[in-house]
């Protein structure tokens, strides 16, 4: 492959990796422990601060107000306070796994069937998130984040929450 083959790939697709690699909002490192006895279950990611990296607001600045961009929103918690909700949830999400992937997860052995991350984003974040004026796009229930095109005042918003 030539020079100006790949210069035109990565002009078709420019948009779509900024998007993905350089709006990362709220970004958090899970730490999931796989002690999973009662009070050492992590229920919160930890907060990064800032909440919006310096690109990131680098890049807000020079935008026009009403321009929309697409950013990842991190949340820090999947709204589970206690073990028994921690439980409960993780339950939930067994009953609704398919039973290829159930096959699957004991054929790779991986015990437990369900953890942390299967359990999904929570739905009043993801409406007060819409509320701003925000319009969600894509759901991640493994990142416990959500893709949203918002324009820079959403945006503040959004960190303020």
């Amino acid at each position: 492959m030539d020079f100006t083959k790949v210069l035109s790939l990565i002009r078709k697709f420019k948009f779509l990796l900024l998007g993905f690699l350089c709006f990362i909002l709220l970004s958090t490192h899970a730490s999931l422990s796989q002690d999973q006895t009662e009070g050492k279950i992590p229920f919160e990611y930890p907060a990064q601060i800032p909440k919006v990296d310096l690109k990131t607001q680098k890049f807000l600045e020079k935008l026009p107000p009403d321009s929309a961009v697409a950013v990842w929103v991190f949340f820090t918690d999947k709204g589970i306070k206690s073990f028994a909700q921690y439980k409960s949830a993780l339950e939930e999400c067994l009953f609704q796994l398919s039973e290829r992937s159930i096959r699957r997860r004991m054929q790779r052995g991986q015990a437990p069937w369900v953890d942390f991350t299967d359990i999904p984003v929570k739905r009043q974040y993801l409406n007060e998130v819409e509320n701003l004026g925000a319009r969600v796009s894509v759901v991640s229930r493994w990142l416990n984040a959500a893709s949203v095109l918002a324009n820079k005042q959403q945006i503040e918003k959004i960190e303020n929450l």
